[in-house]
């Protein structure tokens, strides 16, 4: 007698596969955890395929001295060199994860997750150096060291400095009617100037971050209410200009890779 029996086995989904089960429950319990932070989060919602973004989780990902191989895609020319992460790679301690393709304004990007064997020093360059930061409007951030030394740093207000413009675009877009190519030229105008704006906001702070966090064993910065601050409408503007929130994330991990630490004041 012939019996049939029905056997279940598990497929070991792909990396691209595994990657979007990983980033949907990260969503999922953003949006949980969201409002016991003092947040407001959404359901994670679908991202359309046709997208500004795209993942390489598998097949030939290579880079060259000016270029990069991606699957599907071929040899790209990269406006910046690879050689920092070409090294890495010949050297063994460095091993390419994934790739990412974005598209910022009228630029695109690629970036890898690489696994780093990043060699962290025990002690800091100037151990028992402390430097105390106080961020504000007016200045970026003014600084005074163990001895009383003061560093002042100026950020450079790019929204200020571009708000005419800005408002210049604004209207030239609002003005052009909907799906037509004017408008569509215009909407590219405006990203083109925003991106402008974020890029000189994101180079003043990464270069004031990297100076304390390799002078500093320790860097202390003040715990700011920075959604508070956002939520009044007079310091708005000049809170979201200064990028107040991101001085101490990139605090953050910039102490560690020089052996130091950053010490948050409540």
């Amino acid at each position: 007698m012939m019996v049939t029996q029905a056997y279940r086995f598990a497929l070991d989904p792909a990396p691209a596969q595994e990657w979007a089960l990983r980033s949907h429950a990260t969503g999922r319990c953003a949006s949980s955890s969201g409002p016991a932070r003092g947040g407001v989060w959404g359901f994670p919602g679908s991202r359309s395929a046709d997208g500004p973004g795209t993942r390489f989780c598998t097949g030939a990902m290579r880079r060259g001295g000016r270029t990069v191989t991606l699957p599907r895609l071929g040899v790209i020319a990269t406006h910046e060199s690879t050689r920092k992460l070409a090294r890495r790679i010949e050297n063994g301690t460095a091993r390419i994860l994934s790739a990412t393709v974005s598209r910022t304004a009228h630029r695109r990007h690629v970036s890898f997750t690489v696994q780093v064997d990043r060699a962290v020093p025990e002690r800091h360059a100037r151990p028992g150096s402390v430097v105390g930061v106080d961020l504000g409007v007016k200045t970026l951030l003014t600084a005074v060291d163990e001895h009383g030394g003061v560093i002042e740093i100026d950020g450079p207000k790019a929204l200020r400095a571009g708000l005419r413009k800005l408002a210049r675009l604004g209207k030239a877009h609002s003005r052009k009617q909907r799906g037509s190519s004017n408008r569509a030229k215009a909407a590219a105008r405006l990203a083109r100037h925003h991106a402008r704006v974020a890029a000189l906001r994101a180079d003043a702070l990464h270069k004031a971050t990297t100076h304390l966090a390799a002078r500093y064993e320790t860097v202390v910065v003040e715990d700011l209410n920075v959604t508070g601050m956002v939520a009044n409408r007079r310091l708005a503007r000049a809170v979201a200009d200064q990028g107040f929130g991101a001085v101490r994330r990139m605090s953050e991990y910039k102490t560690g890779w020089n052996g130091g630490r950053l010490v948050v004041a409540r």
